[in-house]
């Protein structure tokens, strides 16, 4: 009997609703007779790079697919296609979906260049399509965006040097290219995957940038560009400020104070990723009227965070066709919790 073809899925997970929505696409793979495929999580690693060794070490699987807990596979054929794509350019020993070259100062994530993702960030949902080339299936890169990395081969993650969650993407693909082998972003007819990443902080990203250069000093060199500028930082500062104030006001159900710093602010959304999901809230509230208003989404805001992520998730498995996320749904609009027009304002900012 011939033996299967293992394809493991990998991810570190800080967010149990979030993994269980990643592992939700990867259930509904398809997967033909010959293969076999699992999801492993690694809860609360210390690093990436940590997490995706100890995960690496446990199974012997030939086919490894890093991912992010956020990231959702849409292309039901990735295991089958993947494989292909590997068999046919047996040179490629890693691979992504969307990625670039990166320039001598070692900043890669605003060089990506090619391939294609859906992507949620702070505003909207994005439909990035890249750099596409018909006539191949995969354009070598330097490296690949961390959101998902498949590979063929086990080599080390270097925790070593990267004990954080910045670089350990663009150190992998060096450390294959160490080993003689090619990197590669797919190409896609429609994005295999949609990224619900929202902002990006960046915040330890030059730290981490300067120890990429020193590692990989033969072909990178650290400047003094900060990706994050002081100026930034004091944002970033001044939005925990203002989640600490929201936090308060909720927990003694004064929703009035709420709504009048969310107004102030403005809609500024370069701050904090939460404080972004509570501007979305509101502008639910205010599409669905009388029907439902921040008291029902909860008393805290990570209760608030969760329910606007769940009618999130719901919505694009309902979009897939799933009757249990349809039902969900349906029952939200008839016990009022929703109304049509918060329906598509949802549909607008995340599907």
């Amino acid at each position: 009997m011939q033996n299967k073809v293992k394809m493991t899925f990998i991810a570190c997970v800080n967010n149990d609703r979030a993994a269980s929505e990643c592992a939700w696409y990867i259930d509904r793979l398809n997967v033909p007779e010959n293969m076999e495929i699992d999801f492993i999580t690694i809860k609360d690693a210390p690093s990436m790079c940590a997490g995706y060794n100890a995960a690496m070490k446990s199974v012997d699987s030939t086919y490894k697919v890093y991912i992010h807990q956020d990231v959702f596979i849409l292309n039901r054929d990735f295991p089958i296609d993947l494989v292909r794509v590997f068999e046919e350019n047996d040179q490629y020993g890693l691979l992504g979906v969307i990625g670039g070259f990166v320039p001598n100062n070692g900043s890669g994530w605003d060089h990506w260049t090619v391939g294609s993702t859906y992507a949620v960030n702070e505003n909207r949902k994005l439909d990035l399509r890249l750099k596409e080339t018909k006539d191949r299936a995969v354009v070598e890169v330097d490296a690949v965006d961390g959101m998902l990395i498949a590979t063929k081969a086990d080599v080390p993650w270097r925790e070593d040097i990267f004990d954080g969650f910045d670089f350990y993407d663009l150190s992998q693909c060096e450390e294959f290219k160490r080993r003689g082998h090619k990197i590669g972003v797919i190409m896609q007819d429609e994005p295999w995957c949609i990224h619900d990443c929202g902002l990006s902080k960046l915040t330890y990203y030059d730290r981490y940038r300067e120890k990429f250069c020193n590692e990989y000093s033969d072909k990178y060199l650290f400047d003094k560009y900060y990706t994050v500028s002081l100026e930034t930082e004091e944002m970033y500062k001044l939005g925990k400020q203002f989640l600490e104030i929201i936090e308060d006001a909720l927990g003694s159900g004064n929703y009035e104070v709420v709504y009048k710093i969310l107004s102030e602010l403005k809609d500024k959304r370069r701050l904090d990723n939460r404080l972004n999901a509570l501007f979305d809230v509101k502008e639910l509230c205010e599409l669905n009227g009388s029907v439902a208003d921040f008291s029902g989404f909860g008393r805290s805001v990570d209760e608030i965070v969760s329910r606007l992520n769940e009618y999130k998730f719901q919505m694009r498995r309902a979009t897939l066709g799933d009757d249990t996320a349809e039902a969900f749904i349906s029952l939200e609009l008839d016990a009022g919790k929703l109304s049509q027009e918060g329906i598509d304002f949802l549909k607008r900012r995340f599907m």
